[in-house]
């Protein structure tokens, strides 16, 4: 937590209470990091040739098809 507090002589007053989570910033920040990744890397794959695209599709499909069987 940190504040900040103004002075008796300050012709404008501010005061201003910051408080942080620990907790956020141990857990949800590397998550949302990975989560951004992933998301960077999945525009990129959007971003190509529709060819491109059909291709990773379809290998994927095929992927699957493999782990079910």
């Amino acid at each position: 937590m940190r504040r900040e507090l103004p002075t008796p002589f300050d012709a404008t007053p501010r005061y201003r209470v910051t408080v942080g989570d620990r907790l956020w910033t141990a857990l949800y920040e590397p998550l949302a990091g990975i989560v951004r990744g992933a998301a960077d890397r999945a525009a990129r794959l959007q971003q190509g040739r529709i060819a491109t695209y059909l291709l990773y599709s379809f290998v994927t499909l095929v992927v699957l098809l493999a782990l079910v069987l």
